[in-house]
């Protein structure tokens, strides 16, 4: 399911330490006209996951990976906010719908 112009799209953040998690779920909430934030157990309705990383580690992708799964949504695109990454872990995001990524 794709948004339409009739709704935002839905957006679920993940992230290993809940205090980004919960602020940039926050901001995005008082943004309704832009995204419908969803909380982690809504992540089956995403049409966007956020993934907020100091560092992308094997259980950062493996994480991507799982929620992608979990979504069933084949249309759901992953944007990956890390302080670093390397280009075979790049690459690995990419694999698992990453659209973009910034560092």
């Amino acid at each position: 399911m794709s948004p339409g112009p009739e709704r935002p799209p839905a957006v679920v953040v993940l992230a290993d330490d809940p205090v980004p998690r919960e602020a940039v779920t926050g901001y995005l909430r008082s943004r309704p006209q832009m995204v419908e934030a969803l909380g982690f157990e809504d992540r089956a309705r995403a049409d966007v996951m956020g993934v907020l990383a100091t560092d992308v580690t094997s259980q950062t992708l493996a994480s991507i990976r799982e929620a992608s799964l979990e979504t069933g949504h084949p249309d759901m695109r992953v944007v990956l906010v890390a302080d670093s990454i390397t280009e075979a872990q790049l690459t690995g995001a990419i694999s698992h719908r990453a659209a973009s990524s910034s560092w």
